[in-house]
């Protein structure tokens, strides 16, 4: 196989892998920014948010570390809660 030949084909290639992407992105319906949840729907996300409101701890991974880690940060530096 020549040069020209491998390089079209690595073009077509990478072509072919963005378009498989595009499509996985494109939701249940099949179409983009429209997709189903279960969880909203049966309101597990209300119910997450309302007991991370009331009890001050995040339900998410990220909001648990940024919380622990601003406390750490405080408890180094000595800045108190306002």
């Amino acid at each position: 196989m020549g040069i020209i030949s491998h390089i079209r084909n690595l073009l077509c290639n990478s072509r072919c892998k963005t378009n498989v992407r595009i499509k996985k992105k494109m939701g249940l319906f099949g179409v983009r920014g429209l997709s189903f949840s279960l969880k909203r729907a049966v309101g597990v996300s209300e119910v997450k948010r309302k007991v991370a409101r009331t009890t001050g701890v995040p339900t998410t991974r990220g909001g648990l570390e940024r919380k622990i880690g601003k406390m750490a940060i405080n408890a180094v530096l000595g800045k108190k809660k306002k």
